[in-house]
């Protein structure tokens, strides 16, 4: 039984941003030239990740379908859209992997890109994140935070 990939991000209306998920992506393919990615979003792009995972299934029901969230921490799109999608594919044809964050090597990317901006460790910093309805979003950022600080 083989196993899809399905990569799966927010989605933006930026050209930039749009571009940084597709080498993403590229990168995944070519660690792994004989595992099947594809590409999905939660928000704002096509295609959406439930139909991805439901069109996955219908061309072989006997694969295994893994949601990789493209996301920093937990929050409605992880819990719902995710969730939505890998219920889909009942009996554990679909599951999802965690997201990205908290993870210590983003502490450590926070951590040079504030150097290469010159701030001194005196200086203030505020680290803000997108919104969310979901209170472990704003746990998984304060674990960030907390990190940063130390």
């Amino acid at each position: 039984m083989s196993a899809v990939l399905v990569a799966c991000s927010h989605g933006t209306r930026s050209p930039a941003g749009r571009e940084v998920v597709r080498r993403l992506v590229a990168d995944l393919r070519s660690l792994d030239p004989t595992l099947d990615v594809r590409q999905a979003f939660v928000d704002v792009e096509e295609p959406r990740v439930p139909d991805v995972v439901r069109d996955v299934l219908r061309e072989d029901a006997g694969r295994t379908v893994v949601v990789v969230p493209l996301l920093l921490s937990v929050g409605v799109h992880t819990r719902h859209d995710i969730g939505t999608a890998v219920e889909v594919g009942r009996d554990g044809a679909a599951v999802a992997a965690g997201t990205l964050g908290p993870d210590p090597r983003l502490v450590t990317v926070l951590q040079e890109r504030l150097v290469e901006a010159g701030v001194r460790p005196q200086d203030a910093v505020v680290l803000a994140a997108a919104g969310s309805s979901d209170p472990a979003a704003a746990d998984d950022v304060e674990v960030v935070r907390a990190a940063l600080q130390a």
